[in-house]
């Protein structure tokens, strides 16, 4: 069985970090981006010009 080195522990606890951190952001990001697309169909609603263009996609 080989040693672990103190690098190797350490490189793994911050990969974790670092996988923890992003998985955080990400989550919050979709939560904004959900948010902001709310306020946008709520400010297109009613625009017919807003209603065609929407269409295409």
């Amino acid at each position: 069985m080989e040693a672990i080195t103190a690098g190797a522990i350490a490189t793994l606890a911050i990969t974790k970090a670092f996988e923890k951190t992003i998985e955080k952001f990400t989550e919050a990001a979709l939560v904004k981006m959900d948010e902001l697309r709310k306020k946008i169909w709520g400010k297109l609603r009613g625009n017919l010009k807003a209603s065609i263009a929407t269409k295409k996609f």
